[in-house]
């Protein structure tokens, strides 16, 4: 009778192992017990670069090509858009400097010699003909991430997202980066236009701070030389002085 029980008890035990192998495994387990990522649906294997159009002098846009395969969420590719636009700036000149971003823009560029770009066509997305070479091509919106939005991600890359929501919508150059050549002297690509403007937070910073050193002179001018009119015109030189050295800081600063 207790070899009959025990028969029975590993028959039924093999019909529930039967039974729970026949259900549906939603997600791979490693050895460690822990469910792995799955990966996203639409993402590229291969090589990706952020190609961007960067400030370059005073007048001139280079083209910046950024490695995008370690990117895994959107939090650094924001962070990485901020170093690359910050990426080679000397620390006295940003803080002197009076410009600032004011803008981020998707746009068609081209290419030329020692990687100097110009703006074709703004806002722009790859089309579908060059999916070979871009990543996404058309999208339904255009442009495909709002321009406030992205500069506040741009200034608080904490906000964005840990995963890859609107990296994937931006454009990418696949395979290879932008390369020129002897036999290519020229070429056209999608990316990213970082555009800098005046940095009217630092200028109004400045200027309140000139007016209060003038005015504390031509008060204590006043109290101890006794002319309030002799007090109040040297403020006024040495408000017109700090104006124009200001004014030839930036234009030394900017033209390099």
């Amino acid at each position: 009778m207790s070899i009959y029980n025990g028969l029975t008890g590993i028959w039924k035990q093999g019909r529930g192992i039967s039974k729970t192998s026949d259900l549906p495994v939603n997600s791979p387990t490693d050895r460690s017990g822990q469910t792995q990522p799955s990966q996203p649906s639409g993402q590229h294997t291969g090589m990706l670069f952020l190609l961007m159009c960067v400030k370059y002098g005073c007048w001139a846009l280079r083209l910046k090509q950024e490695n995008a395969c370690s990117i895994q969420s959107d939090q650094q590719l924001f962070h990485i858009l901020r170093v690359a636009h910050q990426e080679g700036r000397p620390k006295l000149k940003s803080l002197l400097s009076f410009e600032t971003l004011v803008s981020i823009k998707f746009v068609k560029f081209e290419v030329f010699k020692n990687y100097l770009t110009t703006i074709v066509k703004v806002p722009d997305l790859p089309p579908p003909s060059h999916k070979a070479e871009y990543c996404p091509c058309s999208n339904s919106t255009e442009p495909p991430i709002g321009e406030n939005l992205l500069m506040h991600y741009y200034h608080h890359p904490h906000d964005a997202d840990d995963a890859l929501v609107w990296f994937d919508r931006i454009p990418k150059k696949l395979h290879r980066r932008v390369h020129l050549d002897d036999n290519r002297r020229t070429d056209v690509g999608w990316g990213v236009h970082l555009i800098e403007g005046l940095d009217w937070s630092k200028l109004w910073a400045l200027g309140l701070i000139g007016l209060l050193l003038s005015l504390l002179f031509g008060v204590l001018w006043s109290v101890f030389a006794g002319s309030i009119q002799n007090g109040f015109a040297v403020a006024g030189c040495i408000m017109t002085v700090l104006t124009c050295a200001l004014g030839m800081a930036q234009a030394g600063f900017g033209s390099t």
